[in-house]
């Protein structure tokens, strides 16, 4: 009796959501994709290093510690899953990330920092924490409908924040005209600039007189117009035309990289401090010659802007439903398709939704289908992004299921432990 006694107090419920090896593969695999983020050597970008006492610093330091929070909460959650408590979750993410940190001091392009330490160990915990309430949430169908609509709700308004914090933002500090600046870790951009406008505001080198109709201007998606003589081709992004602040923020940016135009500005999330994309505009500067003129036009300065360059177009598209990764690391695109990202965005939005909606009536589950069908495209639309993709949609789909295998699996499994253990107990 004392030994049925002991082992039930040591259960961690959770733990037999889906049985032990399935958990501690998923606890695996997420910590070689963690070694796969962190440890890979990157190009070293110079400047002021951060020191690694830090704990909030950069321009996108909220950005980092969200990623650094995400990074470790699968891991934390696949933990908590495979039935270890909160004291060892944390322990084993504590001692990861600090192998991590040790090992980037000598990885090059990599930066070891206090926070990231603490932030990991936060993010491992919080997964847990997040894993051990779905799980409790998932076999209690009384609250199952609110908290589906409530689930719902967060996600609707987490796409549209998203297209509302990539819109622009202006500064309220005297801004100045940059022309081919020569900015830390950029190339120099040897061509020359005889003309550029923002809006309607003349923009010459140096501050502006007009700055507070050019910050009116940059706070409104102006029309820009540059004109000059052409560089040779820059291996990496040179400056052609800015506009700052006094404070150095860069308010909007035109560069050339290889034969690409890339366009940046300053978004809300600039504010916030998170990350932001580049607006890039491929193939436009083909064929250009070193020292012939050219007239450059942005008819837009937006993340779906169009530019023409001579007589030759571009447009950018518009950004995807899913595109809040782009808050977090704009760069992954350079690994992964933009569109698989933005699904993959989606279908981690979505599992907690399926997790819940799971336990509700057949009924409530068609009125959250027909909420996700009406909802997301509305919220998309009203954040300024694009419809849902086909790609999207499927990323949505299975994000439910996901969610709802989870559910089915906590509630069978929670059953057939509570009548194992009622069971051993009368026996005892």
């Amino acid at each position: 009796m004392t030994h049925e006694r002991t082992r039930q107090h040591n259960v961690v419920p959770w733990a037999f959501v889906i049985g032990g090896w399935i958990p501690n593969s998923l606890a695996a695999l997420a910590a070689i994709a963690i070694a796969f983020a962190t440890v890979t050597p990157r190009t070293p970008i110079t400047g002021d290093p951060i020191a690694a006492t830090c704990i909030v610093c950069g321009a996108k330091a909220t950005a980092d510690l969200l990623l650094n929070l995400a990074l470790f909460a699968p891991f934390g959650a696949a933990l908590a899953f495979a039935g270890h408590r909160a004291r060892r979750i944390a322990l084993f993410c504590f001692g990861l990330s600090i192998t991590v940190e040790l090992l980037q001091f000598v990885i090059p392009g990599r930066h070891a920092t206090l926070v990231d330490t603490v932030s990991n160990t936060a993010g491992g915990l919080l997964g847990a924490l997040i894993a051990a309430v779905a799980m409790r949430w998932a076999r209690d169908r009384a609250g199952a409908p609110v908290r589906a609509w409530a689930s719902i709700a967060v996600v609707l308004v987490a796409v549209n924040a998203t297209g509302w914090l990539l819109r622009p933002s202006p500064s309220s500090f005297p801004h100045f005209g940059q022309w081919t600046p020569r900015f830390e870790n950029f190339e120099p951009w040897l061509g020359e600039l005889d003309r550029a406008t923002v809006g309607a505001v003349d923009v010459r080198h140096g501050l502006s007189e007009r700055w507070p109709e050019l910050r009116a201007a940059l706070a409104s998606e102006p029309r820009v117009e540059i004109s000059g003589t052409m560089a040779p081709p820059a291996t990496r992004l040179a400056a052609i035309f800015a506009v700052t602040d006094e404070r150095f923020n860069e308010l909007l940016l035109v560069g050339a990289e290889k034969d690409d135009i890339v366009v940046r500005f300053r978004r809300r999330a600039d504010a916030w401090r998170l990350d932001s994309p580049s607006v890039r505009y491929p193939g436009l500067l083909t064929g250009t010659v070193a020292g012939s003129r050219f007239e450059l036009t942005i008819l837009r300065v937006a993340h779906d802007g169009c530019v023409v360059l001579d007589s030759v177009r571009s447009c950018a598209p518009p950004l995807a439903a899913g595109s809040m990764w782009t808050l977090l690391r704009p760069g992954f695109a350079r690994e992964v398709p933009p569109l698989l990202l933005s699904a993959v965005t989606l279908a981690l939005l979505m599992l907690p939704t399926g997790l819940l909606v799971r336990a509700t009536s057949p009924r409530h589950r068609a009125f959250v289908l027909v909420a996700i069908a009406v909802g997301l495209p509305l919220a998309t639309r009203a954040g300024g992004l694009q419809l849902p993709t086909l790609l999207e949609w499927v990323g949505v789909l299975v994000g439910l299921g996901l969610g709802a295998v989870v559910g089915t699996l906590a509630r069978r499994n929670s059953a057939g432990l509570a009548a194992s253990v009622i069971g051993k107990n009368r026996r005892g």
